[in-house]
């Protein structure tokens, strides 16, 4: 497990992930992306988090489509078959709403060096704590291994923290200075706080990006004002 400040760097390729998903034969996806902070059996510190959901009816997490993106973190495998040519990681199902959260994740396996063998893994995550209309969640993360030959089983547990961004209009878009696009100081000032990056500013963010007839745009280039944005964003969820 990685310290808080390994752990940025990984969102450098999320702008990629979330543009390149595969297509989804359902209602909605999201992809959530946040953290998780181990406090038993010990204070182990704080990990990546990142998922691709495909939702149904109801907010339904479809198991067979729905994953461990690979690409935000790097504590779990490749879990065959791929999705759109991409490889995924365990897949996951539960529910998510407004109000509500719950995902599990298959049993999978990670080799452990301590004992040189194989451990059977599953991650168990329940919202508590919902804002931004159920875009930002908190909660409880529980996760189990089992060791082979044996040997007991031990149960991690802490809280996470997760963001879904989607399309919404800040508080107030701050006009742009003289180069006529909107950069990330002006992006951040455009939310209740002109210091901080907040879900609404990371959502115009998004808007402007996916939107490219809006006027007037993100500053050139677009993918690295964004990415600036997402990180800086998900720097407040330690």
């Amino acid at each position: 497990m990685r310290s808080i400040k390994s752990i940025h760097c990984v969102l450098l390729i999320a702008l990629f992930a979330l543009l390149l998903l595969p297509p989804s034969s359902h209602a909605d996806n999201a992809t959530l992306y946040g953290t998780a902070t181990i406090s038993s059996p010990a204070s182990l510190g704080t990990i990546d988090l990142a998922f691709f959901l495909d939702l149904g009816s109801g907010g339904a997490i479809q198991k067979t489509t729905s994953y461990i993106s690979l690409d935000k973190t790097l504590l779990f495998p490749v879990a065959p078959p791929k999705i759109g040519s991409i490889d995924v990681g365990p897949r996951v199902y539960g529910s998510i709403t407004p109000t509500s959260f719950s995902l599990t994740s298959d049993d999978f396996t990670s080799v452990s060096k301590a004992i040189g063998d194989n451990v059977t893994r599953k991650i168990v995550l329940t919202g508590t704590t919902f804002t931004n209309g159920g875009n930002d969640i908190e909660g409880s993360y529980t996760e189990t291994l089992l060791f082979p030959k044996g040997k007991n089983t031990i149960v991690v547990t802490g809280t996470f923290k997760l963001a879904k961004p989607v399309v919404l209009t800040a508080p107030g878009l701050v006009a742009p200075t003289g180069d006529g696009c909107i950069n990330l100081a002006e992006i951040r000032a455009a939310g209740n706080d002109p210091d901080v990056i907040e879900f609404s500013d990371l959502s115009m963010a998004f808007d402007l990006k996916l939107t490219p007839l809006t006027l007037p745009n993100l500053c050139e280039p677009q993918d690295t004002v964004l990415q600036n944005a997402l990180q800086e964003y998900y720097d407040t969820l330690q």
